[in-house]
């Protein structure tokens, strides 16, 4: 039969073996995959209109923000984003949105942060993932989120994502 199909032996014994491959040694610092049932992205998927969102953060959950790792952040969001359906702003792959390098560079959660979400990216609201917050960090982001002092305003809160609108017109003068 081998020799009807055209193929030496050799080539089927070598399709049905097995090669020995070291297993991955362990994760690359990356914060927990987004949950793609959290009601955050059912409550998303069920707003009207055409807009764009924007998950947060983009650094591991240890806190670090090794350069090497930055650039599969984002990715954990696309696998999520199937389920609502909505632009991402994070990017899609390996193409980043314009600016998002420079993003990238901003210190989390500052005045700048918040000036730089609001003046270039087209969101209409920003998924923030409890996750991703490095433990000390998480009481100080959450009180001044809640203040609403940046033009953000939480409408949708599930046990994990809390999703914030964005007015991009605030801090804006006339």
């Amino acid at each position: 039969r081998v020799a009807s199909l055209g193929l030496a032996p050799a080539v089927l014994v070598a399709c049905f073996a097995e090669l020995p491959v070291a297993g991955l040694t362990g994760a690359r610092g990356l914060a927990p995959l987004a949950d793609p049932q959290d009601p955050a992205y059912a409550w998303i998927r069920a707003q009207p209109g055409r807009f764009g969102i924007l998950e947060l953060p983009d650094w591991p959950t240890g806190g670090g923000q090794q350069y090497e790792y930055k650039g599969w952040r984002s990715l954990r969001y696309m696998l999520a984003s199937k389920q609502h359906g909505r632009h991402l702003a994070n990017g899609s792959g390996r193409i980043e949105p314009f600016l998002w390098r420079r993003f990238r560079r901003v210190e989390p959660w500052t005045d700048e942060f918040f000036a730089f979400v609001a003046a270039y990216f087209p969101v209409r609201y920003v998924l923030v993932h409890e996750g991703g917050i490095p433990e000390e960090s998480r009481d100080a982001v959450w009180a001044r989120l809640e203040t609403g002092a940046d033009g953000w305003r939480e409408v949708f809160r599930s046990e994990r994502v809390r999703v914030y609108a964005v007015d991009r017109s605030f801090g804006r003068g006339t």
